[in-house]
């Protein structure tokens, strides 16, 4: 389900919509996606320990972990 990131809560799961770009950048239909999880009000973490900023307004997909 797309939707944008400031409507996740903490802690949830999700990945980035992807959008048009260069394919080996920042966007692309063929790069990999990375599963976040929403750790802030504009903050996200993909696992690794590392902090990412994010735009409140930013498509993500909402994903799901049991």
């Amino acid at each position: 389900m797309k939707l944008k990131f400031g409507s996740l809560e903490l802690g949830e799961h999700f990945i980035c919509w992807p959008v048009q770009g260069d394919n080996s950048g920042h966007g692309g239909f063929l790069g990999a996606q990375r599963l976040l999880v929403k750790t802030g009000e504009l903050t996200a973490n993909n696992g690794s320990g590392i902090e990412s900023s994010m735009n409140e307004k930013m498509d993500v997909i909402k994903v799901l972990l049991q």
